[in-house]
């Protein structure tokens, strides 16, 4: 097979390609700082909008439930609970002896 030519071997960077690549082994701010700077901040945005989204749920949780809750009324609570013992079907309240204390003579 014939040789590649120079061309083919080497790849094509574009235009500029050899003055970035030389200005960015000579500056490591350029390797290292700055993906961790648009690192940081990229991550500190999604992290307050994911806050944010997850703020409005509890709100519209809480106004759902202050929507649904009624207030605690005893009275009615203590009817549904004789209308739940049936207590006109006969039954008496009958007081039950006591067992003898052992204290006693």
């Amino acid at each position: 097979p014939p040789a590649p030519s120079e061309a083919q071997r080497r790849p094509r960077r574009g235009v500029g390609g050899r003055a970035r690549a030389a200005m960015a082994r000579s500056n490591p701010f350029l390797r290292q700082g700055l993906p961790m700077i648009l690192l940081v901040v990229a991550g500190s945005v999604g992290l307050s909008t994911l806050m944010a989204g997850k703020q409005e749920i509890g709100d519209a949780r809480k106004q759902r439930r202050n929507l649904t809750q009624r207030e605690y009324d005893m009275e009615e609570d203590y009817k549904k609970t004789l209308a739940k013992l049936n207590l006109e079907q006969g039954y008496d309240v009958v007081r039950i002896p006591r067992p003898p204390d052992e204290t006693e003579p």
